[in-house]
C-alpha cells in the first residue's frame, strides 16, 4: 500500500466519522424528542436485533473485497476485479433474500408469542426494505476501498447521515402523535432512507468509475466458486467477531429489562431507564470513539505488512503510538464527560439518572476507546479467531453480572454498569496480554 495513499486515506475517513459522528449525536436527540420516552427505550430495544440483521445482511463485504479488489489492482487484473464485483452481487441477493425470509418468519413468531406488546407488522417491513439497500451499498464501498478512493465511501457517509436527519426533522416530527408502532416504524424508515441514499451516491461514484460493465462478463461456475471461497475465507471469522458483539446487544435489551423488573421496577420503567443508559449515556460515551475505529482502520493493513515482513520493532511502533493517541484524546474525554454529565445529557431529557449513568460509566467509555484498536492488532497478527473467543467470554461474563446484580433491589440499574464496565475492562486485559504473548513490547522488539 502507497503509503500516501495510505495517510490520505485515514485522514479523510477521520474527518468523515467525526461529521457523521456529530450528525449521528443530532440525530439521536432528534429521535429522543420526537419518539418520547418509552417510545425512544422501545426503538432501543429493537436496534440491537436492526444490528444483527444489518451484520448479517452486510456479511463484511466492504472487508473481503477490498482486501480481493486491492490484490488484484496491484497485479493490474481488472478481469480479476470484474469477476469478484459480480459474484459478490450474486452473494448479496442471495443473502438478502434469505434474511427477508428469516425476518418474516421471526415476525410472525413475535407477534404470536407477544414477545413485544405491540403490532411488529410494519416496523418488521421497515427492516425488510434496509436489508438489500445496506447489502449491495457494502459492494460498492469495498471496491472504492479497495482502489484507496476513500472519498466516495466519506461522501456517502455524510450524505445519507445528513438524508437521516432531514427525514426525522420533515416526516417523523408530524408522525410523532400517530402512535407508539407508527413512530417507532418512521424511526426505521429514517435509517432505510438513510441507506437508500448513500447506496445512489455510491452507485453514482461507481457509474464514473469506467467499471460499470461487469455485469455482461460470463463465468464460469467454477471460478465464481473459486471467489465465493476467496470471500468466505475473510468474511467469515470477521463477520463470526461482529455477531459476537451483535447478539450481545440484541440478547441485552430483553436481558436488561427482565433483570430490572424482577429487582421491582415497572415494565415501562425498566424500558424507560434502558432507554436512558444506551440511547443517552451510551450515545454520549460513545462519540468520541469515531477516532478509535480511525486508528483500527489504519492499524489492520500496517500491523499486517509489517507482520508479514516479520518486522517486530515496527509492529511495536505501531501499537505504542495507538495507546499514546488513546490515552491523548480518551483521558481528556472522559474527565469532561464526568464533569459535564447534566448539561450533556440534558440535550436527550432532563433526567438526573442519565447523568449518573453517564458519570458510572466514564471508565466503560475508556477502555473502549482502548480496546478497539487492540482488537485491531490482534486481527492484523492473524489472531482474529482470539478476538472472537475473548468477546464471548466476556459477554458471558457479563450476561451472569447482570442476572446476579440487576435482579437485586438494592442494585438494580447500577447493577447493570458495574456488568458493563467489569466487561470492557476484562476485554482491554484479554487483548493487551494476548498482544504481550506474541510480540515483546521493549526496546528491543521480537515475535515470541
Amino acid at each position: 500500500m502507497d503509503s500516501k495513499l495510505f495517510i490520505k486515506g485515514a485522514i479523510i475517513l477521520s474527518l468523515s466519522a467525526f461529521i457523521t459522528e456529530l450528525l449521528e449525536f443530532v440525530i439521536n436527540v432528534c429521535l429522543a424528542r420526537a419518539l418520547g420516552k418509552e417510545g425512544f427505550g422501545l426503538f432501543m430495544m429493537i436496534l440491537p436485533v436492526l444490528g444483527l440483521i444489518m451484520t448479517v445482511a452486510m456479511f463484511e463485504l466492504p472487508i473481503a473485497i477490498s482486501k480481493l479488489v486491492a490484490e488484484y489492482e496491484e497485479k493490474g487484473q481488472l478481469a480479476g476485479i470484474k469477476r469478484t464485483l459480480k459474484v459478490s452481487l450474486l452473494l448479496s441477493s442471495v443473502i438478502s433474500l434469505v434474511l427477508i425470509v428469516l425476518c418474516l418468519i421471526g415476525a410472525y413468531f413475535v407477534n404470536k408469542l407477544s414477545i413485544i406488546n405491540f403490532d411488529s407488522f410494519y416496523p418488521v417491513v421497515a427492516i425488510l426494505l434496509i436489508i438489500p439497500l445496506l447489502s449491495f451499498s457494502s459492494i460498492f464501498r469495498g471496491y472504492f476501498g479497495g482502489k484507496q478512493r476513500m472519498n466516495p465511501i466519506a461522501i456517502a457517509h455524510i450524505l445519507r447521515k445528513l438524508a437521516q436527519l432531514l427525514f426525522i426533522v420533515f416526516v417523523l416530527q408530524y408522525i410523532s402523535n400517530a402512535g407508539l408502532e407508527i413512530t417507532v416504524t418512521g424511526a426505521i424508515l429514517s435509517i432505510a432512507f438513510n441507506e437508500l441514499i448513500g447506496l445512489i451516491v455510491l452507485c453514482m461514484k461507481f457509474i464514473s468509475a469506467k467499471e460499470r460493465n461487469f455485469i455482461k462478463e460470463m463465468m464460469p461456475t467454477k471460478e465464481k466458486i473459486a471467489i465465493i471461497k476467496k470471500i468466505f475465507r475473510i468474511s467469515l471469522p470477521t463477520t463470526g467477531s461482529r455477531l459476537v458483539n451483535v447478539l450481545t446487544w440484541a440478547i441485552q435489551p430483553f436481558l436488561i429489562t427482565q433483570a430490572l423488573q424482577l429487582s421491582g421496577y415497572t415494565s415501562k420503567v425498566a424500558t424507560e431507564q434502558f432507554g436512558l443508559l444506551t440511547g443517552v449515556a451510551l450515545t454520549i460515551g460513545m462519540f468520541p470513539g469515531f477516532i478509535a475505529h480511525s486508528l483500527a482502520t489504519s492499524l489492520i493493513p500496517s500491523i499486517s505488512e509489517a507482520y508479514s515482513k516479520n518486522d517486530a520493532f515496527l509492529v511495536q511502533d505501531r501499537i505504542m503510538k495507538a495507546i499514546f493517541v488513546t490515552f491523548i484524546y480518551g483521558i481528556p474525554c472522559t474527565v469532561i464527560m464526568y464533569l459535564l454529565a447534566s448539561p450533556l445529557t440534558s440535550l436527550f431529557f432532563h433526567n438526573d439518572n442519565a447523568a449518573n449513568y453517564l458519570k458510572l460509566l466514564t471508565p466503560y467509555f475508556f477502555c473502549h476507546y482502548l480496546v478497539v484498536p487492540l482488537q485491531a492488532v490482534l486481527i492484523g497478527l492473524g489472531k482474529a479467531k482470539a478476538t472472537m473467543y475473548q468477546n464471548l467470554w466476556t459477554n458471558i461474563a457479563s450476561f451472569i453480572m447482570i442476572i446476579l446484580l440487576a435482579t437485586r433491589p438494592d442494585y438494580g440499574m447500577y447493577g447493570v454498569i458495574i456488568a458493563l464496565n467489569f466487561e470492557v475492562l476484562l476485554l482491554t486485559l484479554l487483548h493487551f496480554f494476548s498482544i504481550r504473548s506474541l510480540v515483546t513490547l521493549s526496546l528491543t522488539a521480537k515475535f515470541k
